[in-house]
């Protein structure tokens, strides 16, 4: 329902990152008012689910919904996704095609933020129950829950963790047979040696998340007889460079190991010897995976990225003080506490302090969620894409998801927690978060 996209990509439910720890205040007037218009509109396109369906606001700007099933003795599963986007910047804005928030639909697409990420899933979600109702069902055997949170870009915890709470409260200790979240895709291309083969990946885990912030201070003074030992920008500047050369070293996880043997008999040589004997060629596979390109370093190494810079006033004034931000996806093994240390010894030796920044949202590296033959939720998962996509046409791979989702908030509730999306391409998956974000009819 391209349509109904376009109306829903149409309002700013943009979620700003100025104060990440204290969610609700991203979201300002503008954003909370098109978030109702957001609850309204799904109400007045699928009336027989809205009418099916136990349907409540939690914390006023996310939803719950409920489709009760005929069968108690069967545990819940859980639709995830969001209602809030990431901003648009006015240079980036310039880049696109189409408005960011046109909700243009032309030749079988659909432009705007969130159109991928991911109003398009709330979409589908509601499209499929309304279709199911039209065609005459009554109600799912196993209840199904669509729970759909508003602030998802600034880490979750207005929206999601209380969408998690309530249904912690409702099931009363019940668990749910599986969580199903955004963060993979069917692509092609993504692993070595398939040729022109899809693959689904399957987020079977993702890392964890935290922003650590290096500062230096000082008196400050006058630019015309600065310190002989440098500013604080010069020490900041100085650990930066130091913590970028010393890189946590490439591994293979057990999702990654996971992705890679499962795919050693459809793959081409030498890579089909290669998976299949990591316990021989694991180590050296991370390595190469550590040099190869950004997404797949990504997948082996915890990565660090500085984000923010600042420092100074004035052109001829030595700034009192330096302050850079550095966003690190962990691994899993590794840990925020951990990673803080690492970061603390080496930031130290250039006398810059290293802490974490409290007004961003963290989380550890996730469980890793059970995959392979005789695990139900998998083998669900499995005939679902063979069902859409073909059985001989595309092969479902466990991985990491590099980002960070709200599936993190409902831990608690299953062990069977998967990550996932429709078929995208390359250039798709770069308009997520990025310039020219679209989505097809067929996605």
């Amino acid at each position: 329902d391209l349509e109904t996209l376009g109306m829903l990509i149409r309002e700013r439910t943009v979620a700003d990152d100025g104060a990440e720890a204290e969610a609700g205040a991203n979201l300002g007037d503008e954003a909370r008012a098109a978030l109702l218009r957001c609850h309204a509109i799904l109400a007045e396109r699928f009336p027989l689910a809205h009418a099916a369906m136990r349907v409540d606001a939690i914390n006023d700007f996310s939803l719950l919904y409920e489709w009760e099933g005929t069968d108690d003795g069967l545990e819940p599963v859980v639709l995830v996704a969001h209602l809030d986007v990431v901003p648009v910047s006015a240079e980036q804005a310039s880049q696109w095609s189409q408005p960011p928030f046109g909700g243009v639909v032309e030749a079988g697409e659909v432009w705007g933020r969130g159109a991928l990420d991911v109003k398009g899933r709330v979409v589908s979600h509601l499209a499929a129950v309304e279709a199911l109702l039209a065609a005459g069902t009554a109600a799912p055997r196993r209840t199904v829950y669509l729970a759909y949170g508003h602030d998802e870009e600034v880490g979750g915890y207005e929206g999601a963790a209380s969408i998690a709470a309530e249904l912690e409260r409702r099931l009363g200790g019940r668990r749910v047979a599986a969580l199903l979240d955004e963060g993979g895709a069917v692509t092609k291309g993504a692993i070595p040696g398939m040729g022109s083969l899809e693959v689904a990946l399957v987020g079977t885990a993702e890392k964890g998340y935290v922003c650590i912030s290096l500062k230096a201070e000082s008196k400050g003074g006058h630019a015309a007889w600065p310190p002989l030992d440098g500013t604080p920008v010069t020490a900041v500047s100085r650990a930066l460079a130091a913590v970028h050369a010393k890189q946590p070293a490439p591994r293979l996880t057990q999702p990654v190991a996971g992705m890679l043997e499962r795919a050693s008999a459809l793959v081409a040589e030498p890579y089909r010897t290669i998976f299949a004997n990591l316990h021989v060629f694991g180590a050296l596979l991370a390595r190469v995976f550590g040099w190869k390109g950004e997404k797949a370093n990504a997948l082996v190494r915890t990565t660090q990225a500085v984000t923010r810079f600042t420092a100074g006033e004035k052109n001829n004034v030595v700034p009192a003080s330096a302050e850079a931000t550095i966003n690190l996806r962990l691994l899993s093994g590794d840990t925020v506490e951990g990673t803080l240390g690492r970061v603390r010894a080496i930031a130290e030796e250039f006398g810059v302090s290293a802490e974490i920044d409290e007004k961003a949202f963290r989380s550890e590296p996730s469980p890793v969620s059970p995959a392979g033959k005789g695990v139900a939720a998998w083998d669900a998962l499995e005939r679902s894409f063979h069902r859409v996509y073909g059985w001989d046409e595309v092969l479902v791979l466990p991985y990491t998801v590099l980002g960070a989702t709200d599936s993190k908030h409902f831990l608690n509730l299953t062990e069977a927690t998967y990550r996932m999306g429709q078929r995208l391409s390359a250039e798709q998956i770069d308009t997520i978060h990025g310039v020219d974000e679209r989505e097809t009819a067929e996605g």
